[in-house]
């Protein structure tokens, strides 16, 4: 809850510390990693490996297609579930509210999890920061939270993950 807290007021401090605002959104693609945590009580915390695409529509606005494969971690109790693994396509719209502050949102397609080979849809949603290093390399960190499909069991998770970003076209 702690992080949560923190991540939360960071990215709060940052939009508003950080309002220039020059065609934010580019082309890119990149590698990331995080880790996740289901609301619903039984699993522990998981982690997810993704290939992240951006795809500049205009000056604010992106279509953000991230491959990639979760993992949700069984739980240690008695009680507890078992952990599960699910490759998933999100295609989320993502808005620039600043040059390195943005927010995202759109479906994902699922497929594995507690019933093995299952075909399911579930959403992403979430606020992140770009951190630049020169022209065509930047870090990216985001807060999300995924809603799983129903047959996965696990409800909604939110998440950290950050990613390196290759943008195709300097600033």
């Amino acid at each position: 809850m702690k992080i949560q807290v923190f991540v939360s007021v960071l990215l709060l401090a940052l939009l508003f510390s950080n309002l220039v605002y020059s065609q934010p959104a580019r082309s890119s693609i990149g590698i990331g990693a995080g880790i996740n945590q289901p609301f619903k009580g039984g699993y522990g915390i998981g982690r997810d490996r993704v290939i992240q695409g951006n795809i500049r529509l205009n000056n604010t606005l992106a279509l953000m297609p991230v491959l990639g494969w979760e993992t949700i971690a069984g739980g240690n109790n008695f009680d507890s579930h078992s952990g599960f693994d699910a490759g998933f396509l999100n295609v989320a719209a993502k808005y620039y509210l600043s040059k390195k502050v943005f927010v995202y949102v759109g479906p994902s397609g699922y497929v594995g999890g507690n019933d093995g080979g299952v075909i399911a849809w579930g959403g992403t949603t979430g606020a992140g920061y770009n951190w630049n290093f020169d022209d065509y390399s930047s870090i990216e960190f985001s807060l999300r939270a995924d809603v799983l499909p129903a047959h996965m069991q696990a409800g909604t998770l939110i998440g950290l993950r950050v990613a390196y970003q290759f943008n195709f076209k300097p600033w």
